[in-house]
């Protein structure tokens, strides 16, 4: 077992690399819808404290974006402040309940709900799909961005602080926590291979597809 407490002083290098990312996402994005003016449709696709909530929040603040949160989570995530539909956003609740086994239905209801803005998009985890539905999701993208993390252990370790404390964003005002967890090395190693294998999966379905969208690549840590 190994001990890990929380590292306070990581806030500010997070902040300035998810501004540097963000800054790029939208030179990327921009610049590929312009010559045809159609909608971008964004598949952000990453892994648990990975710094994806600060990025979908970021984007959330641009004028012709409408970053939804993780519609495509276990649960009913659809009104959370960090994690629901953005921009007053509904979907039917039928679609939404087969977005498991039918998530072309959800994604059609997603790309519609648009709201005039030039870029729709969502962020996806493994644990949000069946991996053999992955073609539909590389599909229905024409950006994907894939937000991966260097340090797997630091990760790890922040999951676990997560789930220890019950916080998985910090806002103005929430309660600071100063857990201590011990973490099991046969867990961290079979999760990130998980996670490895996930990443694995997507580059090999992005290599056959036909019509691949196009993908930017970018670190938690740069």
């Amino acid at each position: 077992m190994l001990l890990a407490t929380p590292r306070r002083r990581r806030a500010v290098y997070v902040s300035c690399s998810a501004l540097i990312a963000t800054v790029s996402l939208f030179a990327f994005a921009q610049n590929a819808t312009a010559p045809t003016q159609q909608r971008a449709r964004l598949v952000l696709l990453s892994a648990p404290r990975s710094g994806s909530t600060l990025l979908v929040e970021m984007l959330r603040t641009h004028g012709d974006v409408v970053m939804h949160g993780e519609p495509f989570h276990e649960q009913d995530l659809r009104a959370s402040r960090k994690d629901g539909l953005a921009r007053n956003v509904t979907v039917d609740d039928e679609a939404f309940r087969r977005r498991r086994e039918r998530p072309q239905e959800l994604l059609d209801a997603l790309g519609r709900q648009h709201a005039n803005r030039h870029v729709v998009g969502f962020k996806l985890f493994s644990k949000h799909l069946d991996w053999k539905r992955l073609d539909t999701f590389l599909d229905w993208a024409t950006h994907l961005i894939l937000l991966r993390r260097d340090d797997a252990f630091a990760q790890y370790v922040s999951i676990c602080l997560a789930q220890a404390s019950n916080v998985w964003a910090a806002y103005p005002g929430s309660a600071k926590h100063d857990h201590v967890v011990s973490v099991d090395a046969a867990l961290f190693d079979t999760w990130s291979k998980h996670e490895a294998a996930f990443v694995a999966t997507v580059e090999r379905a992005l290599a056959k597809a036909a019509n691949p969208p196009g993908v930017l690549h970018l670190t938690y840590e740069r």
